[in-house]
């Protein structure tokens, strides 16, 4: 279950963007059926695989995006999901 899911159920509140992690894109390629788009890989430590996600073309370099999780095992992220986006230098220091 999602968290938008779980507003529609009252049973949540979704959880501050601030707070979620972020999946970093590690590949950026064409998206082939639409040229305004890229599909972007982004690696998950928690289930240990790619996620593909699609990639405005016209997004700035800086931009966090909210993705629901398609992991296939139970994760940490299943109920609240993630941001994907290039890292930041300062989602780096201190690693």
């Amino acid at each position: 279950m999602n968290y938008c899911t779980s507003i529609e159920n009252n049973q949540s509140k979704p959880p501050k963007l601030s707070k979620l992690p972020l999946l970093a894109m590690a590949k950026l390629v064409p998206n082939r059926t639409d040229r305004t788009q890229f599909v972007a890989y982004c690696w998950c430590p928690y289930c240990r695989t790619h996620h593909l996600h699609v990639w405005d073309r016209s997004n700035a370099r800086n931009k966090r995006e909210h993705r629901n999780a398609h992991c296939q095992i139970d994760t940490p992220i299943d109920a609240s999901g993630y941001l994907i986006g290039f890292p930041r230098r300062r989602d780096c220091e201190g690693a």
